[in-house]
């Protein structure tokens, strides 16, 4: 919905900006069409970037919020943060704000890699963040084993999806998610017992 109402806007501003070049008499009309194009391309893609719509719009869940912005893919976790949740879906995640109404969807411009570190083999640790707001929120990924111990020392609690592969390059593997607060330095996670320093002061 995200995108489609954009390009719908796009499209009727370009065709009744045209059919108004076209009436009237000015002299230069190829011209000023393909001005009104350019503009009406870059008006899109520059709005694609900066979700007006949070000014009017209030989602009653955080699935619906994600739903607007990647219409009819699933979700598979939700994390609850402070000021933002984090959602996990089947296309890319988002970190969506909410208020004490609903929530707001958020653009793929917003998520922010604070830092990312491989741990070893395919596994990756990385703390993401809504640029807006100071939740962080820690992913590891593509953690084979289904029987893993995933901590913190700050005594997160850690949620996890199970990815199944299909291609059976891997076997299976997991997410762990969590929030975790920007104070939380240094900051280590715990994979099987072993100790991993992400940040530190």
């Amino acid at each position: 919905m995200f995108g489609l109402i954009r390009t719908i806007t796009g499209l009727i501003f370009e065709i009744i900006c045209s059919l108004a070049v076209r009436k009237s008499k000015i002299k230069n009309k190829r011209k000023w069409g393909l001005l009104i194009l350019l503009f009406t391309i870059i008006s899109v893609t520059v709005s694609a970037f900066y979700p007006i719509e949070n000014s009017v719009i209030t989602f009653s869940s955080p699935e619906k919020a994600y739903s607007y912005f990647y219409p009819g893919k699933d979700i598979d976790l939700v994390v609850n943060g402070n000021e933002t949740d984090f959602v996990v879906g089947n296309v890319s995640y988002l970190i969506l704000p909410k208020t004490e109404k609903g929530w707001k969807t958020a653009a793929g411009f917003d998520l922010k890699t604070v830092c990312s570190k491989r741990i070893e083999g395919i596994t990756v640790a990385t703390i993401y963040k809504n640029r807006n707001y100071d939740d962080l929120y820690v992913v590891i990924s593509m953690v084979e084993g289904n029987q893993n111990e995933i901590g913190d020392n700050v005594g997160s609690k850690f949620y996890s999806k199970k990815y199944a592969d299909a291609e059976k390059h891997f076997g299976d593997y997991y997410m762990y998610v969590a929030h975790i607060n920007k104070s939380d330095k240094p900051y280590c996670i715990n994979i099987n017992g072993e100790e991993i320093l992400i940040t530190e002061q």
